[in-house]
Parts: C-alpha cells; structure tokens; sequence
C-alpha cells in the first residue's frame, strides 16, 4: 500500500486522513480531519496496513486507532 492512497476509499482507504509519518512496520500516522475538514488542529490517529474492517455491503478499510487530541498532545506523548 502507497501511503497516497490512505484517503482514496477504492485502496481501502478512509477520506480526510493525512498520512505524516510512517512506522518502521508500515502502519501510518495521520492527521484526521474526518470529524471537521477545516480545522487546524486536527486529531492524531494510527492507521494499521494489514487490519481491515468488512461491511456488509462489501466495503472495507483499514483499521483507524486514536493516538492525540492535537499533533502538541502527540509530541508531548514522545517526550514522556
């Protein structure tokens, strides 16, 4: 998986997730501007590559995690 396609739901993938960074394992670290796509303090959430959720009606897409309020409460999280 290219993390360009993290947003586009046709690769598994969820709109409005930003990918910044990615973890020596694959998974990818967003920004998530799924709840308001405007705003400049968006949510910080893990995306795992190899874990999806099935829906009834066939679709599917990667496994979203909530990591941080804010990219601040993030890097404070680094530094504990």
């Amino acid at each position: 998986m290219n993390e360009q396609y993290i947003s586009e739901a046709e690769h598994f993938g969820t709109p409005n997730l930003v990918t910044f960074a990615i973890c020596g394992n694959g998974d990818y670290v967003c920004f998530d501007y799924r709840h308001n796509p405007i705003t400049d303090n968006p949510k910080v959430v893990l995306v795992y590559h190899d874990d999806f959720v099935d829906y009834e009606d066939g679709s599917s897409h990667m496994v979203i995690n909530h990591v941080a309020d804010s990219f601040e409460e993030f890097m404070e999280m680094l530094h504990e």
